[in-house]
């Protein structure tokens, strides 16, 4: 996956701040964007197939770098090589209690539930396996942006652009005691990043997350 340097979109960001230097603007730009995906779901990783194995109820997530694992969009099962996956539901390990008398920890058999542990790191099969099966289990996550993250995917950035700059702008301007402190300009900033969640969570619940919003042409991102 092509990937955009947050770097690339901060000075769109701090052109009308004055005063704010650039490490400020990525930094905001990073957390607007960490909110934007968890809201959204809308970066999104599909992991290899993973084998199971019998007794072993946990299995690693993998991930792309610069992100971390925000939730399992889609979990799918297969008992037979080549055969016709199913769906596995998710299920807090409160339901699981109710569902088993308490006992779903230790149960075996076809897993027909999954849910998350470790700090949503891995994810644990309910029942656990009772047999050895070769890339019988497959997940399609949504991921964030880590902590330290300095770029995004490209195809993302390019479409809300305009979104993670006004997420970026509110948090700036909001800040107290600063050239750009711009409680009028926080307000509308955070008008239009509300917008661009709600368009963002139309376009996962349609599929649609590749066209672009129409760019500025002093402001080209690709």
């Amino acid at each position: 996956m092509e990937m955009m340097a947050l770097e690339d979109l901060v000075d769109k960001v701090i052109s009308n701040l004055p005063g704010c230097d650039t490490m400020q603007g990525e930094e905001k730009l990073r957390e607007s964007a960490i909110r934007f995906f968890r809201a959204t779901s809308l970066w999104k990783h599909t992991m290899p197939d993973l084998n199971v194995y019998s007794g072993e109820p946990s299995y690693p997530l993998t991930y792309p770098a610069e992100s971390i694992p925000e939730r399992i969009v889609r979990a799918r099962f297969r008992v037979e090589d080549g055969g016709r996956p199913y769906r596995l539901w998710p299920k807090s390990e409160l339901d699981l209690d109710r569902l088993y008398g308490g006992e779903w920890e230790s149960i075996t058999g076809t897993p027909r539930w999954y849910t998350h542990i470790e700090d949503n790191l891995n994810v644990r099969l309910v029942p656990i396996p009772d047999a050895d099966l070769i890339g019988a289990l497959m997940l399609q996550i949504s991921v964030v942006p880590a902590l330290d993250a300095t770029s995004i995917p490209a195809s993302l950035a390019n479409k809300y652009w305009r979104t993670l700059e006004a997420g970026a702008r509110f948090e700036l301007t909001t800040m107290k005691d600063q050239p750009w402190s711009d409680p009028n300009a926080a307000k509308l900033a955070l008008i239009e990043f509300g917008r661009g969640l709600a368009t963002g969570i139309t376009d996962r619940s349609q599929g649609s997350t590749t066209a672009p919003q129409k760019m500025m042409a002093e402001y080209p991102l690709a």
